[in-house]
């Protein structure tokens, strides 16, 4: 949404090689402070190894970014799902996204959870008729998604702990 200003604001042509070159440098920049919570690779692994679930990222970065900084994270191969707001399915908060990982992984969207750290991201799993989930490390982040999600977790492992255990049932 930013990068038409900023055509306009460098008097460019807002085409697919300024969006191209924005994103190239976004790419650039970030993957310099890149950095990952240590639960999350184990985490991924253990929720797509014990409990069958299929793991997608859903985001308003590009998809090349959102690709290259799973493989900076070292997780890329947990994911059966990438799309930003450039892989045809529209920006969040509209439904695209969800969606087209729900068919793209032969589930409802209904069988579909987002986890997400936005109200956006709740808005978008709402609008798929998903689930919620919101990811808050900090009481402050948990205040923020209150009343947009069905369900606020701090972390995976505390999401994984909502998933029936292999052979039994889930805790809440």
């Amino acid at each position: 949404a930013f990068v038409p200003d900023w055509a306009r604001l460098l008097d460019m042509s807002c085409d697919d090689a300024f969006i191209d070159r924005v994103d190239a440098l976004y790419r650039a920049e970030s993957a310099k402070s890149l950095t990952g919570y240590d639960d999350v690779a184990t985490e991924l692994a253990l929720l797509a190894q014990e409990h069958g679930v299929r793991i997608g990222l859903a985001t308003n970065d590009s998809e090349a970014g959102a690709r290259a900084h799973l493989e900076a994270l070292g997780i890329a191969g947990h994911f059966d799902f990438v799309a930003g707001y450039d892989s045809g399915h529209g920006a969040k908060p509209l439904p695209g996204m969800v969606l087209a990982f729900a068919a793209a992984v032969g589930l409802e969207p209904a069988d579909v959870a987002l986890v997400g750290d936005s109200a956006h991201d709740m808005d978008a799993a709402r609008a798929a008729v998903a689930q919620g989930i919101g990811s808050a490390r900090t009481p402050a982040a948990a205040a923020a998604l209150a009343g947009h999600s069905d369900r606020i977790v701090r972390d995976l492992l505390e999401l994984r702990r909502l998933l029936p255990p292999p052979g039994g049932s889930a805790t809440t």
